[in-house]
């Protein structure tokens, strides 16, 4: 159990470190403070990354362990 929770852990580490430099490029990318436009665009955006970051994440750690009856 001990094991399980320190991959978990660490799985979630790694995501947020990736998860970080992403968002750093995508600022650096739309300059989401030049304009109302780019703002938004950078907020739609970030909330697609973060759905997807979710949704990976879950999947990865479901099929890694499965749940067992």
């Amino acid at each position: 159990m001990k094991f399980r929770s320190v991959v978990i852990l660490l799985l979630i580490v790694l995501s947020v470190v990736i998860i970080f430099y992403i968002n750093r490029f995508l600022e650096k990318k739309i300059k989401p403070r030049s304009s109302f436009g780019r703002f938004f665009t950078y907020i739609i955006s970030a909330f697609a990354i973060i759905f997807l970051y979710t949704f990976s994440l879950v999947w990865i750690i479901a099929h890694l362990f499965p749940v067992t009856k």
